[in-house]
C-alpha cells in the first residue's frame, strides 16, 4: 500500500476513534492529527476538510456495496449491504448522519442516490414524461425522500431492522417513482 494510502488510512481511523466518543461538530483537524501523530500539513495534504475525510471514509468503506448498486435486479441488495455496513458501524455513521450542510455524509448520499435513480430513468422502456426539468424534480424528491428516510433511521438508533427498511424504501420507490413517471 502506498504511503497516501496509508496515511489516509491513518487518518480515517483516528476520526474513526474520535466519533465513538465526540460529536462530529466537536472534533477538530487538530483532534484528528494528534490522535494518529501527523501535523496539520500533512492532513490537509490528503484532505480539504474534515468532511471530505467522512465523505473518503463513507466512500471507500461501503465501495464494494456502491459499485455493485445499479438500478436493476440487485440495486435493493447494494442498499441493504450499505444499510447493514451502517448498521455495524453504528456510533460513526449515526455521528456523521447528524451533521447536515455542506459536504456532509447526507449531501453525499443524496448524490449517490440521485445517480441510482437517473439510471431508473434512462431505463424505462416507454416515459411518458420528457421534460427535464420535471424529470430533475423527480429525481430530487425521490432521492431526498431516500437520504431523509436513511437519515431518520440513523437519527431513530438504527432501531428498524435494515431489511425492513431497505424493503420499504423499495415499495414506495417501485409504486410512487413508477406512477410519477407515468
Amino acid at each position: 500500500m502506498p504511503n497516501a494510502e496509508i496515511t489516509k488510512n491513518a487518518l480515517a481511523t483516528a476520526m474513526k476513534e474520535l466519533m465513538q466518543h465526540k460529536p462530529f461538530d466537536k472534533i477538530s483537524v487538530s483532534d484528528i492529527t494528534k490522535k494518529c501523530g501527523v501535523n496539520r500539513n500533512t492532513f490537509y495534504y490528503h484532505f480539504q476538510d474534515k468532511y471530505e475525510l467522512v465523505n473518503w471514509i463513507f466512500y471507500t468503506d461501503t465501495a464494494p456495496y456502491i459499485n455493485t448498486v445499479k438500478y436493476n435486479d440487485n440495486w435493493t441488495d447494494g442498499i441493504l449491504n450499505i444499510c447493514l455496513y451502517i448498521e455495524a458501524n453504528k456510533k460513526f455513521y449515526i455521528n456523521a448522519l447528524n451533521h447536515m450542510g455542506q459536504n456532509s455524509l447526507s449531501e453525499y448520499l443524496l448524490t449517490f442516490i440521485k445517480k441510482i435513480i437517473l439510471e431508473f430513468i434512462e431505463d424505462l422502456p416507454k416515459k411518458n414524461i420528457t421534460d427535464p426539468e420535471e424529470i430533475n424534480f423527480i429525481i430530487n424528491f425521490y432521492a431526498s425522500a431516500f437520504v431523509g428516510l436513511i437519515i431518520l433511521w440513523a437519527k431513530g438508533g438504527l432501531q428498524e431492522n435494515p431489511k425492513t427498511h431497505v424493503k420499504h424504501i423499495e415499495d414506495l420507490i417501485h409504486k410512487g417513482l413508477l406512477s410519477a413517471l407515468q
